[in-house]
């Protein structure tokens, strides 16, 4: 469903794309990636905090290389904001960064940033 509206958006407007992506095992990582083929710059994986059923981001990384991306593991989210950063052109056009994988995830973005959920 979130690739078909990259896909959108892509079609809108050509702007890059990263993921940023920390998922557990109750997900299909490949079938996950596979839904970007074609729209993804770069993957990078991270851990998600306090779970024990996170994927490992080495291990979530060459899934979405088995899945014909091009992805890195990375220790935190800012580290992978770090690695998007270095790579951009300043004058080409802002990318499109998506978080997800899992909603665990994106908790510890939020909280990490100082706004948690209510």
């Amino acid at each position: 469903m979130i690739a078909e509206a990259m896909a959108n958006f892509e079609e809108r407007q050509s702007w890059p794309l990263f993921l940023i992506i920390g998922m557990i095992n109750t997900r299909d990582p490949v079938g996950y990636f596979k839904a970007f083929t074609g729209l993804v710059e770069k993957v990078f994986c991270v851990p998600i905090r306090g779970s024990e059923a996170m994927i490992d981001p080495v291990i979530l990384s060459n899934a979405a290389y088995d899945a014909g991306l091009v992805a890195e593991p990375m220790l935190t989210v800012g580290d992978a904001l770090e690695a998007i950063k270095a790579v951009l052109d300043p004058e080409a056009l802002p990318p499109r960064i998506l978080v997800g994988g899992s909603l665990y995830l994106v908790g510890d973005v939020l909280a990490d940033n100082g706004t948690p959920p209510k």
